[in-house]
C-alpha cells in the first residue's frame, strides 16, 4: 500500500507516494518519496498532514518541513511535538 497524505483538518487526500521511511531523531522525521502529483501546490511547508501506509494504518500526524523535490520528489515530514 502506498502512502496517502491527507490534509488536517478536512481529511482530503492531497498526495500519495512510496512507503514512509522513518529517520529517528528529535523530532522524528518521515520521508515519503515519489510524491504525486508533482509538483503539488497542496503541500505547504508548516501545514499539518496525516500520513498513512501499510506499516502505519492509523496514520501519523506530521508537519511538512521540506516540500517534495529532487530526483525522487521526496517530501520530509516531522512529527508534531
Amino acid at each position: 500500500m502506498p502512502t496517502i497524505v491527507t490534509q488536517v483538518p478536512g481529511h482530503q487526500q492531497v498526495a500519495h507516494g512510496d512507503n514512509i521511511q522513518t529517520q529517528i531523531g528529535n523530532p522524528t522525521q518521515y520521508l515519503v518519496g515519489h510524491i504525486g502529483p508533482y509538483p503539488n501546490n497542496n503541500l505547504i511547508v508548516g501545514n499539518t498532514y496525516k500520513i498513512t501506509d501499510a506499516a502505519h494504518p492509523r496514520g501519523i500526524l506530521v508537519e511538512l518541513v521540506h516540500p517534495p523535490g529532487g530526483g525522487m520528489q521526496t517530501a520530509t515530514f516531522q512529527q508534531q511535538t
